[in-house]
């Protein structure tokens, strides 16, 4: 029997090669920790903003960041070794533009001057507002690259505020995969990507088509995103990922889920489902001048889908519709269509589309609204304090930021004006104020449709000034087009140095739509603000003169002749009386000659 000898050099050596092996595969994958999706901004408000990203392995990450790319003096670490990291920055500044990078330890992982964000303006604010709305995007195609492209052209260097999207984010099945490939890496090197806050909303294709999963609402789409659903930025809480709501500015949005299901009932399904409780809930508590729904499933359509054939969106025009307009929607945006089509302000239309009539769904409105100077294009005026159903609905399916569209023969739904079946495209809104702008764009570069709306009533106004006031400010009630006539100006405010009594100015905005009329009647000079009347001789004839108040207390004795003209208000206080023979006139006009009492 021979004895096997083994060479324990050899197997020293061959320990120390597999140690150094393993230490080098470590640092290897320590050293090839990489942002494989993001970095992407959710939740933004006016003084607080959440930064996500994925990595490839997990690692401890933080977010630095400040108000210049090279002072990033900030650090907020995550909370610990993470696949999906979200790190919150809170205590910031309203209307402020942060730059931020994303850190390992010291070691920078992605950050640029590109990597920015601006905080919102306070709720209320009036200030510009720039939104994009996509739909059915997540195809990872060349039409989906194209249509952002064209937005990112259309853009130039202005600040996009809010990106919404309307559902099937990621095709077909909205798996982690798809995700990654479908929707992160087309837009991973776009700038909107990295300085643009996301608002999402489900689609069929991110619940994978899956009954079972309506349901129990297990799809990636809810690991991807964080949504304010406490109510952090003005909505009516909802407490779950699926519907929420939010304000930005003067507007307040809702996304809303077509699919998913909850106590038993999907969205159309009004009477049960707790989704369209807290919906009711939310509108009803809404003090915003700007209401925009938006969700998945289309109430009107023609396009890939129709709305006559299809049960789901017969419910959904039948059973929600009407609750948009009880409580003043002003814009319903869907997808799940592959096309783009658009109504005129559209109300009580629950049926077919052969029920269509523009005498009674649109008010007879017969514009396009495009508000271009083209014919029969003045903008749709929304009266502030109308009720919904009175004025309509605009509804918008931009549901082919990712296809090339299709439609079925009748193209578009004969509640719809306008309609794009041949490019794919997405939309664009501008709302400053009381007035909103909207421009769907192709893939080509060409804006296709486009339309406003103003919130306004227009002014009619008569100014009553002293007869020496000047000058004299005049605002119309919208921003150019208008042009003043006395200036030529194209400005919505000018100061006049000069007015005159009787004087009727105008403003009008060039096109035939729009005119403010402001009329001047300037009252005669007072020579007193305030007069404290003391003693009135015998026989006198006295005419007592004052812009805001007189006062007495005194006699009016036999044989005089007062008059009291005051602008606010005329106080006779005790030991105030007229004997007979003496004449007494009062007058409350600001120094005119409007009587309101005399005694004689």
């Amino acid at each position: 029997m021979k004895t096997k000898l083994v060479n324990t050099h050899i197997f020293s050596n061959v320990k120390w090669a597999l140690l150094v092996f393993c230490l080098l595969s470590y640092a290897q994958i320590k050293a090839q920790v990489q942002i494989t999706r993001g970095t992407f901004l959710q939740k933004g408000g006016d003084t607080f903003i959440q930064v996500k990203y994925f990595t490839n392995v997990v690692a401890t990450t933080s977010v630095r960041y400040g108000t210049s790319p090279g002072a990033l003096f900030n650090i907020v670490n995550g909370p610990g070794p993470n696949l999906n990291h979200s790190i919150s920055l809170t205590g910031l500044s309203p209307n402020t533009t942060y730059y931020y990078a994303v850190y390992k330890g010291d070691s920078l992982m992605q950050g640029s001057p590109n990597h920015y964000f601006k905080t919102s303006q306070p709720i209320g604010s009036t200030a510009k507002l720039r939104v994009w709305v996509t739909g059915d995007m997540g195809t990872g195609t060349s039409h989906q690259v194209g249509v952002a492209t064209q937005m990112e052209n259309y853009i130039g260097t202005n600040h996009l505020d809010a990106w919404l999207l309307l559902g099937d984010n990621a095709y077909s099945v909205g798996s982690d995969i798809e995700y990654t490939t479908k929707f992160f890496q087309p837009y991973q090197n776009k700038r909107f990507m990295k300085q643009t806050v996301i608002w999402p909303s489900p689609g069929n294709h991110d619940y994978g088509g899956s009954p079972t999963n309506q349901v129990s609402h297990a799809i990636k789409y809810f690991e991807i995103f964080s949504v304010p659903q406490q109510g952090e930025l003005g909505g009516h809480p909802s407490g779950v990922p699926q519907y929420y709501s939010y304000n930005i500015n003067n507007v307040h949005f809702v996304s809303l889920d077509s699919y998913g299901i909850d106590n038993g009932g999907r969205l159309s399904d009004t009477l049960i489902s707790t989704q369209v409780s807290w919906l009711k809930a939310d509108l009803a508590a809404n003090t915003q001048p700007w209401t925009i729904i938006y969700f998945h499933h289309p109430p009107y359509t023609m396009g890939s889908h129709n709305s006559d054939t299809e049960l789901d969106l017969v419910a959904l025009r039948t059973n929600l519709v009407p609750i948009f307009e009880r409580y003043k929607v002003d814009m319903v945006f869907c997808g799940h269509s592959h096309t783009y089509e658009r109504s005129r302000p559209l109300k009580g239309n629950f049926g077919m589309e052969n029920t269509f009539n523009v005498a009674d769904h649109n008010n007879g409105i017969t514009s396009t609204g495009r508000y271009d100077g083209s014919s029969n294009s003045c903008p749709y005026i929304r009266k502030p304090n109308a009720i919904s159903k009175d004025q309509g609905i605009i509804y918008a399916i931009v549901g082919s930021s990712g296809w090339a569209p299709s439609g079925q023969v009748s193209f578009p739904h004969e509640a719809l004006l306008y309609g794009n079946k041949t490019n794919a495209g997405s939309m664009i809104l501008e709302i400053e104020g009381s007035r909103l702008d909207a421009k769907w764009i192709s893939e080509s570069g060409v804006v296709g449709d486009q339309f406003s709306m103003i919130k306004t009533s227009l002014k009619d106004s008569t100014l009553t000034l002293p007869a020496g006031a000047s000058p004299l400010t005049l605002k119309a009630s919208q921003k150019p087009n208008y042009v003043w006539p006395s200036t030529g100006q194209a400005v919505q405010q000018i100061t006049l140095p000069t007015v005159e009594n009787g004087q009727v100015i105008t403003v009008s905005d060039g096109l035939g739509c729009l005119t403010d009329t402001f009329k001047i009647i300037k009252t005669p000079d007072c020579p007193m603000s305030k007069s404290q009347v003391t003693n009135f001789e015998a026989a006198s004839v006295v005419k007592i003169e004052a812009a805001s108040t007189i006062a007495s207390n005194k006699l009016i004795q036999a044989g005089t002749d007062i008059k009291f003209d005051a602008g606010q208000s005329i106080l006779l206080s005790p030991g105030f009386s007229v004997q007979s023979g003496a004449v007494f006139k009062a007058y409350i006009d600001g120094c005119g000659n409007l009587r309101v009492g005399a005694k004689n």
